[in-house]
């Protein structure tokens, strides 16, 4: 679910992540990993300390930490190739 979520945060920003140059491209990648990881976080200590039936667990938390990464990676591979034929800006 969190690979997902990851995944279309990303898609969002797909045109200007395509255009703009590396810097750009990581930070985006950055800041969407980390609100997807503070929200795996949250939702964690949420079913642990507010809703009934349900349990934090810290492994959960890892899994949706691991989900966030492979929809970075599944996303990267999408774009690889259209960005490496992108022409490079002259200095």
């Amino acid at each position: 679910m969190f690979g997902i979520l990851t995944f279309l945060s990303l898609w969002g920003y797909r045109s200007n992540y395509c255009k703009n140059g590396k810097h750009y491209r990581n930070k985006t990648v950055l800041l969407v990993l980390s609100v997807t990881i503070v929200y795996a976080g949250i939702t964690e200590l949420l079913q642990k300390y507010i809703f009934f039936g349900r349990n934090g667990n810290i492994f959960d938390f890892f899994a949706d930490v691991i989900g966030c990464l492979l929809g970075v990676i599944v996303f990267r591979g999408f774009y690889r190739k259209k960005i490496s034929n992108l022409p490079t800006p002259h200095s």
